[in-house]
């Protein structure tokens, strides 16, 4: 499926995590024609402030530090690599429920 938006949010935060599920960033950013990457980020940013300022301050910095390293990994990762192993069908579940779907 051909992604242009994948937004994760919870209580404590919002976070653009599109990167995470493609494989092919300049593909996606010519589908990404809803508002400006500048907007957007500044947008969830917003968001993620207002909901930070409702935490305790610890929790808070807990948030902040695991979102850069998240974001320092996503610029790090140019290609995900698959492994042999995700290139097979599937091998859990009955056969019934396999041949199901």
């Amino acid at each position: 499926k051909k992604l242009s938006y994948v937004i994760a949010f919870s209580a404590e935060e919002i976070v653009d995590v599109t990167k995470r599920y493609s494989t092919d960033w300049p593909a996606i950013l010519t589908r990404r024609t809803s508002g400006s990457e500048e907007w957007l980020a500044n947008e969830i940013q917003r968001r993620r402030l207002s909901l930070w300022s409702a935490l305790l301050p610890d929790r808070a910095a807990q948030l902040s530090n695991r979102l850069e390293k998240e974001l320092a990994s996503f610029s790090y990762q140019t290609q995900s690599v698959s492994s042999s192993s995700e290139s097979l069908p599937r091998q859990s579940g009955s056969l019934a429920w396999r041949l199901a779907r």
